[in-house]
């Protein structure tokens, strides 16, 4: 027997509750959404990912869309939708050379938005959480907790919609909700705001975390390292050094400019993501001792920048 993940067949769970008639539809929808990309990327990878990420959203699209008619038309006796962009705002975007005047009603409405969602969670980190990535790798206290606190907190305010369910007990004490504090009530000029906005805003990445989080890290292995074998290989073609072959300095001389050439590359944002994706099937194939070094050093470097005492204790 062969078999798929169910995502790519019923990625919502939705198709499975209707066959069985089922009448009482609570949907939690923790599916990374498609979001806007300034610059998608072009080649072979690029476009055949994008395209598979708006094909799955607008098949997510539909489902809702049939479910909420169903909830109008009285065939369901009781529904509840949740999902990351729950709350957020829609702004309208122009398409390029567009004359058609701006809707003053539209720009009164945006003037009047609220910068929290209806369940407490400010929208700037809830679109961070929205675009956070799906993969079940290492999340930090600070993303973790930001995601159960604000589905707890939308389920808390959405739940009670359904009024065939049963009334709510009194609210746990739950430990995760400490993170309220730095993503609902704080100032957003607060060190403990902004840090852990940035550690979001690193959460949408798959790869190199870490780096983003630490400027001096960042320093060290995108200039010195570089420059350090660079340096060596030019000592060593000058000078020569017993028991070394030339064909030791030729390969470390290659390997640096390797180096370069890839960080290079990934600062340039249309090749940034085949790069990506080329490194990750080289790391699952071959390069077993680099991902060895990054679960041991940087996976924990960057765990331990995501800690919920260094937000409390206002670290960088």
């Amino acid at each position: 027997m062969r078999q798929v993940d169910g995502g790519v067949h019923d990625n919502q769970g939705v198709g499975g509750l209707l066959e069985q008639g089922c009448t009482v539809l609570l949907v939690s929808d923790a599916l990374g959404q498609a979001m806007l990309s300034v610059d998608p990327g072009g080649g072979v990878i690029a476009p055949l990912a994008r395209s598979n990420s708006l094909l799955m959203e607008r098949v997510r699209q539909e489902q809702f869309a049939r479910l909420d008619a169903m909830d109008k038309g009285g065939l369901v006796k009781g529904l509840m939708i949740l999902h990351l962009k729950r709350g957020l705002d829609v702004t309208p975007i122009d398409w390029k050379g567009c004359e058609t005047e701006p809707d003053p009603d539209a720009e009164d409405d945006a003037r009047k938005r609220k910068p929290v969602t209806g369940y407490g969670v400010r929208k700037e980190i809830q679109a961070l959480l929205a675009g956070i990535r799906t993969d079940l790798d290492s999340f930090s206290d600070v993303e973790a907790f930001s995601l159960m606190t604000s589905g707890y907190r939308m389920a808390e305010t959405y739940l009670s919609g359904v009024s065939v369910l049963p009334k709510a007990s009194a609210p746990h004490a739950w430990p995760f909700l400490e993170i309220e504090k730095f993503i609902a009530d704080a100032n957003t000029t607060d060190a403990s705001y902004r840090r852990a906005v940035k550690l979001l805003t690193g959460g949408r990445t798959r790869l190199f975390r870490v780096w983003g989080q630490s400027r001096a890290l960042m320093l060290t292995v995108g200039l010195v390292v570089p420059l350090a074998l660079a340096a060596a290989v030019v000592a060593l073609s000058r000078h020569g050094l017993g028991g070394m072959s030339e064909g030791l300095v030729s390969i470390t001389g290659w390997g640096a400019l390797a180096l370069v050439a890839v960080g290079v590359a990934l600062a340039i944002p249309r090749v940034r993501e085949p790069v990506s994706r080329i490194a990750i099937g080289l790391l699952g194939l071959v390069l077993w001792i680099p991902a060895w070094i990054h679960l041991g050093v940087f996976d924990r470097l960057f765990l331990r920048q995501g800690r919920l005492e260094r937000i409390l204790r206002g670290k960088s």
